[in-house]
């Protein structure tokens, strides 16, 4: 995929963003301290150009880099005659950038929450735009432990003073790697600064995509600090790692850019025919369950596939036929009812409303057996659920061991069940639980969520940086289910349909949200956003 060649979609963890940023300071004869310069002026520049009525900062330095970037932006920002004030967590007294900042005639204090309480008392709130932006450069990547206690007070502090925070690298709290919560020394207490806008420098850290990162970086800010470019952060990444010979080097994941898995998309020639664009067959709705199903039969049909088709229970199909008359919806009674089903159709979905009765079972059970594994399926809800119970396993290709055409979509909730774990677990590291899902049952992985990732069958990790907290809904996996299968349908790879679809099923989510608000989106309101984003009928 080129799109694997493109800088600002990469993703990197905290060593292989260190590695790189060595390898930039040797290659353009740069001293720690002159890019240190760099980053806070570009922190700087972000900083006013978002909150351009801003005349005094806050900025809250630990030691280390971050918190030399931390001393660094608030001297640039006195010499622009900014109100600068520092409030350091521990001694810096002896560094080039504490002394920079004391130089330019920074007001430097220790932090604690007595003195900190005093100034918000004491501070003009009268003026809205005009308030003060806190800066966070107490942490950044370097922390892998527990917070210490007077690093969650002034966590604490931040988040209660309800001014706008920017943070450079990554929130205090939140795992570069992970996205999770670092923890804390009290046992079982979670903290984080929530942030309103976060800038990476050199690389995009991961974890501000996924997990809780993505909750409290806020709006995300890149500079590469002029070191590097796409050809030659390529250059540098491949030769650091033919010296290394390590693979933390590579980007761990790749942003999903839909204008690039949108060029995937085949023409439709003039003389096509409605074979031409495949037949999707969605399997599930048992007793009770019949509008899920139909959601994805309706989103396939939507998302351009030639032909779709239900099987469902009984009592389900006159309803589905009544609703959406173009498919073709066929009442199964048992498993053995479905089999002259599974000939035609190119690819299957099944899951949505299956439920787990023993004719969900069955259902699953032929879908399973009497289809190769050559045949293109999503598997989703109630049917991953029943994997989970060891009940029924996925075919295997011979060769490979692995059932590299089917797509595997789980919330964490099915991820837990599917790997006997917990939900926790499940989100505390959710790069190692897509691994290990994909380990276990094989094929492409989708794992939904904030952040949703995309694990390929060829081992390529992507994350989306789209979607909203409004599509906290019923439904919305079973549209996702049936626009990646009509995205298969059509001819695109299961790695393309499944970073394709995702990405679309969040795009669409955001266009709705932006016409019409959060509060009351249905599953079925993205279904015409995802037609004209297919179209390109909209800005996106």
């Amino acid at each position: 995929m080129d799109q694997l060649n493109t800088l600002s979609n990469a993703l990197y963890t905290a060593d292989a963003s260190r590695r790189l940023e060595h390898k930039c300071l040797a290659t353009h004869s740069l001293t720690s301290a002159q890019l240190m310069i760099r980053a806070a002026n570009a922190a700087l520049a972000t900083l006013l150009d978002y909150w351009p009525r801003t005349t005094t900062i806050h900025v809250f330095c630990g030691a280390g880099n971050n918190g030399g970037d931390g001393y660094t932006l608030a001297a640039l920002a006195a010499k622009r005659g900014l109100q600068a004030t520092v409030w350091q967590l521990t001694s810096s007294e002896t560094s080039k950038p504490y002394q920079y900042a004391l130089q330019e005639g920074v007001d430097i204090k220790q932090f604690t929450a007595a003195s900190w309480r005093s100034t918000l008392l004491n501070s003009d709130t009268s003026s809205p735009p005009k308030l003060p932006v806190i800066i966070d450069a107490l942490l950044g990547i370097g922390s892998r432990g527990a917070l210490r206690e007077s690093f969650c007070l002034a966590v604490a502090a931040i988040n209660q003073a309800q001014w706008p925070v920017f943070a450079l690298d990554i929130p205090t709290g939140i795992n570069a790697d992970t996205g999770a919560f670092l923890g804390v020394e009290e046992p079982g207490k979670k903290t984080a600064i929530k942030a309103d806008a976060t800038i990476s420098f050199i690389t995009r850290k991961i974890g501000n995509y996924i997990g809780e990162g993505r909750n409290y970086a806020g709006k995300l800010f890149f500079s590469d600090l002029d070191v590097v470019d796409a050809s030659h952060f390529s250059h540098a990444l491949d030769e650091l790692a033919e010296v290394t010979l390590e693979d933390s080097i590579k980007a761990t994941a790749h942003i999903i850019d839909h204008n690039f898995f949108l060029s995937m998309m085949p023409t439709r020639a003039p003389d096509s025919h409605k074979g031409s664009f495949g037949h999707v067959l969605v399997i599930g709705g048992d007793q009770g369950f019949g509008g899920a199903p139909l959601m994805a039969a309706q989103m396939a049909s939507r998302t351009g596939a030639g032909l779709v088709s239900v099987a469902t229970a009984v009592m389900n199909s006159s309803t589905m036929i009544a609703r959406q008359p173009e498919l073709m919806a066929v009442g199964v009674a048992s498993g053995q009812a479905l089999l002259p089903l599974l000939i035609k159709p190119t690819v299957l979905v099944v899951g949505p409303g299956l439920g787990q009765s023993s004719w969900s079972e069955q259902l699953l059970y032929h879908v399973l057996g009497e289809i190769s594994s050559q045949k293109k399926c999503v598997i989703d809800a109630d049917a991953l659920n029943l994997l989970a119970t060891a009940k029924l396993s996925l075919p295997v290709d011979s060769i490979t061991g692995k059932a590299a055409t089917w797509i595997l979509t789980p919330h964490p909730g099915e991820a837990a069940r599917l790997l006997d774990t917990s939900i926790e677990i499940i989100q505390a590291d959710r790069l190692a639980a897509i691994t290990a899902l994909q380990k276990k049952y094989g094929g492409t992985v989708v794992l939904k969520g904030a952040g949703s990732l995309v694990l390929t069958n060829d081992g390529q990790l992507f994350v989306c940086n789209a979607g909203n907290a409004g599509m906290a809904t019923g439904g919305m996996g079973d549209v996702l289910s049936g626009l990646i299968a009509g995205l298969l349908a059509q001819g695109l790879t299961s790695a393309d349909a499944a970073c394709l679809g995702v990405v679309l099923h969040a795009m669409a989510g955001d266009l709705a949200v932006a016409e019409s608000g959060m509060r009351g989106l249905l599953a079925t309101d993205l279904i015409p956003y995802v037609r004209q984003l297919l179209n390109d009928k909209v800005n996106a």
